[in-house]
């Protein structure tokens, strides 16, 4: 009888085991991560002070750039030209004897250049039977502008239909040439042209007012 209890309390503690939980710190605390302590507020970044903020780009302004293009210098590209031409020739001899005027068609011819300085050669002819060739160098400035200014110092042969080709050898006829003006575009390729010349010789001289345009390339 002794024997049979001993044998029941060791079954019944036999069976307490097997369903009692396993000892493991698992099943106390299943996630180990948990028992760490929450981060400090301190060691947080402040996520508005982190958030890449992109700055809108801002619109251009068409006015601004309708009125930088207005602006603009506008620059000449061509390096040699031809120019017909009208005038009014202001000569004292005429003008003393019987008040008459004398007017001049004529078309000149500016040589290429880079820097501004051209070679012109030019031919005139005047009401009365009268022409000039001639030939000068004319510095212009501001080449590159809308409005270019000039002078142009040369000399001229005067060419008389009476005397035919012995004009040309008479040294009467030589005459020294001194021109100013401007040219201003209109319309690429095409400018305004206004000068002024005086002619001196051993005979006398006179003024010239001239106006034409240029066309160049």
């Amino acid at each position: 009888m002794r024997n049979a209890v001993i044998l029941f309390l060791i079954l019944c503690f036999i069976s307490f085991e097997g369903q009692a939980a396993p000892n493991d710190d698992t099943a106390v605390n299943p996630d180990p991560q948990s028992s760490s302590p929450p981060p400090s507020k301190k060691n947080s970044p402040d996520p508005l002070k982190t958030l890449d903020i992109t700055v809108p780009e801002k619109k251009s302004d068409n006015k601004n750039l309708i009125n930088a293009s207005a602006t603009s210098s506008y620059y000449y590209p061509f390096r040699q030209s031809v120019s017909p031409r009208v005038g009014l020739v202001l000569d004292p001899k005429e003008l003393q004897s019987d008040f008459h005027l004398v007017f001049l068609f004529g078309v000149t011819y500016l040589l290429p250049s880079d820097n501004g300085r051209h070679w012109e050669l030019g031919f005139d002819a005047h009401t009365g039977g009268t022409g000039y060739v001639q030939i000068g160098r004319r510095f212009v400035y501001q080449r590159t502008e809308k409005f270019r200014p000039f002078i142009r110092p040369g000399i001229a042969m005067k060419l008389k239909s009476q005397e035919g080709v012995a004009s040309i050898v008479n040294i009467r006829n030589v005459q020294l040439r001194v021109a100013a003006g401007f040219e201003d575009l209109i319309k690429s390729p095409l400018s305004a042209a206004i000068g002024v010349e005086l002619g001196v010789n051993a005979e006398g001289g006179f003024l010239v007012l001239a106006i034409g345009y240029a066309w160049a390339w």
